[in-house]
């Protein structure tokens, strides 16, 4: 899931309704309300603008997105073949926020290489502020009469929701208040809370911790629903949050302070190294079930609810911010440890890599110094002027999960510019772009840091036998 960046604005028309009326009485809608047939600015059709009256679909899902979201862009392809698997009876409407220039180039770029036809709303407000939400890709169906059926997210697209859309049954939803009412960024999630007794009324109240002055505190859930899968903390120097994230990551997160090339090539690539004996606890590997699930979202949202995490700590200013990563790797071994007989180290061994090295003249690569850096990208595009290489790498890096790691052995020092018109997912149609520049990916070994998850205790239990008694204990057992 990925948090949503701020809006731009725009002029609608309303076809049905004075558009200044929408705006007053403009609040959020649910499932049952109808949606007035509304006109939008889009790209990719045949017209500048389209209505829900311009489908011949008993069914059209309004699929949010934007450019910048890696996530939107995957899924197209499954919108795609159920599209066509139901040709005449549903039709997906992504709608992005953004400008009808942007979205034009990146849309054209992903319709040529998925070969597909998307058209897409854009500039869009109305839609945003009719149906919010935190996180995209999000999806609202409707019916071609304008009746809202569901608010789903990615795994509730299926062909059986459909049919079931179709047969004018009921598609489940999920409920984004709780996830809006959330602020991740800028105040702590877990606050504790003491129960206790009323003397007076002999009932039971619930008091919240005073966190004010130098508190110190930690905590370490099992995965909580309704919350975001990620990190959170809004560059505070003496708070860590992370919510519902795997094992793999709640390390990377940990040894974040001391790693020379960031978390982020750590999140990717095979610089997390598994020393198990108890093959059962492979399930713990986010990287390897991912390999060995293919894309089954409704599996992997099984599998998130019942191998992920949620840890915070809040430290003194005081104690400075390299103090919370030392207590946070404390914690998540004591917890681990206790529960699957595992812990975490910070390693240098040594690594097969991929390095990237210059092989030629570089003036392809230097622009003028008078332009502005920017960087633009998503999984078929990537354009960066006058930037560092190592911008470049550690966005491959972000890729390549779990099977390359990527160094810059270049050597280039000065800002460089790239465009790359290519499935940044294929290596190979990477490294034959990048033969322009005279760039190329040379595989060697050198030595690197390495966070080690290995098993150092023994539990007599099988994991999922593990999760289900713990699930138990806190009450949450099915």
């Amino acid at each position: 899931m990925i948090l949503i960046k701020s809006c731009c604005l725009l002029l609608i028309i309303v076809l049905q309704i004075p558009f200044s009326n929408l705006m007053a009485q403009q609040k959020e809608m649910k499932v049952g309300d109808e949606l007035p047939n509304l006109k939008f600015e889009v790209v990719n059709y045949k017209q500048p603008f389209i209505t829900l009256s311009d489908f011949d679909e008993e069914i059209i899902v309004f699929d949010f997105w934007a450019t910048w979201c890696g996530a939107c862009i995957s899924s197209f392809k499954k919108l795609d073949s159920l599209q066509r698997a139901y040709l005449g009876k549903i039709a997906f409407l992504p709608v992005s926020y953004e400008s009808r220039k942007k979205v034009a180039l990146h849309l054209g770029k992903i319709n040529s290489i998925n070969r597909t036809s998307f058209p897409s709303v854009v500039n869009d407000t109305v839609l945003m502020k009719l149906f919010p939400h935190s996180v995209i890709p999000h999806y609202v169906w409707v019916n071609k009469k304008g009746k809202i059926l569901a608010l789903t997210q990615t795994d509730q697209i299926t062909a059986s929701n459909i049919d079931r859309a179709l047969q004018n049954q009921l598609v489940e939803s999920i409920s984004p208040k709780r996830i809006l009412a959330i602020d991740y960024f800028n105040s702590p999630l877990f606050i504790p809370a003491i129960k206790h007794v009323n003397r007076s009324t002999k009932e039971e109240e619930i008091s919240l911790v005073n966190l004010n002055g130098d508190v110190f505190r930690s905590i370490m859930t099992p995965y909580q629903e309704d919350y975001l899968n990620g990190f959170f903390g809004g560059g505070d120097d003496n708070r860590i949050t992370v919510s519902n994230v795997d094992v793999r990551n709640l390390y990377v997160k940990a040894f974040e302070n001391l790693l020379s090339e960031g978390a982020i090539a750590f999140m990717a690539g095979d610089k997390v190294v598994w020393e198990l004996k108890d093959s059962s606890l492979n399930i713990l590997n986010s990287h390897l079930f991912s390999k060995i699930n293919k894309g089954n979202e409704v599996v992997f949202r099984e599998w998130l609810k019942r191998y992920t995490f949620c840890y915070e700590i809040v430290t003194p200013a005081s104690w400075g911010r390299n103090r919370k990563y030392e207590i946070m790797l404390n914690d998540l071994n004591n917890y681990f440890g206790l529960l699957f007989g595992i812990e975490g180290k910070l390693e240098k061994r040594k690594v097969d890599v991929y390095s990237l090295v210059s092989t030629g003249n570089r003036s392809a690569l230097v622009q003028s110094k008078n332009e502005n850096a920017s960087l633009e990208h998503n999984r078929y595009f990537f354009n960066m002027n006058l930037n560092k290489v190592s911008v470049f790498v550690q966005l491959l890096n972000s890729l390549y999960q779990p099977d390359r790691i990527l160094i810059d052995n270049t050597e280039i020092e000065e800002p460089i510019s790239l465009s790359l018109n290519c499935d940044l997912r294929d290596f190979d149609a990477v490294k034959a772009a990048l033969n322009r520049y005279k760039l190329s990916f040379v595989k060697k070994q050198v030595e690197q840091q390495l966070i080690v998850i290995r098993q150092v205790g023994r539990n007599n239990s099988k994991i999922d036998d593990l999760i289900d008694n713990r699930q138990a204990r806190n009450g949450k057992g099915e």
